[in-house]
């Protein structure tokens, strides 16, 4: 009876045994198919990681011609604002000018006219 007993503890023994390395087997399996799960999703969380980090390196060049072209279109618009203003300011110089020598020419016309009538007169006079 107590051989009987033996082998059944040998045979419940193994039995536990072999379940237990399988269980194991099974267990090794399931962590190293987590793992890879784990892996991969480490692998394209990178991936994405990296595209982004691209991306906004990408935006960042973009971002910082934008900012160039607005800084020099800004310098722009002040430069060609002077040149109209110098050619506004020299434009109402040169109008000035036009008008004073209008002015003199008209005072000029006008003298000589008094003067030629003058001598037209003096040499009527002279004439009669």
């Amino acid at each position: 009876k107590s051989k009987t007993m033996l082998d059944e503890s040998k045979t419940l023994l193994a039995e536990t045994r072999a379940h237990l390395k399988e269980s194991k087997e099974r267990s090794d399996s399931e962590k190293a198919s987590e793992v890879h799960v784990l892996e991969q999703r480490l692998s394209r969380s990178q991936k994405l990681s990296e595209d982004r980090q691209e991306k906004c390196s990408h935006l960042e060049v973009q971002l910082n011609k934008l900012w160039q072209e607005m800084e020099g279109g800004v310098q722009r618009k002040e430069r060609d604002q002077r040149a109209a203003n110098d050619k506004e300011l020299e434009l109402c110089t040169d109008l000035e000018h036009t008008r004073n020598m209008l002015r003199e020419t008209e005072i000029q016309l006008k003298e000589s006219k008094e003067l030629g009538w003058t001598r037209w007169e003096n040499e009527r006079r002279g004439l009669e």
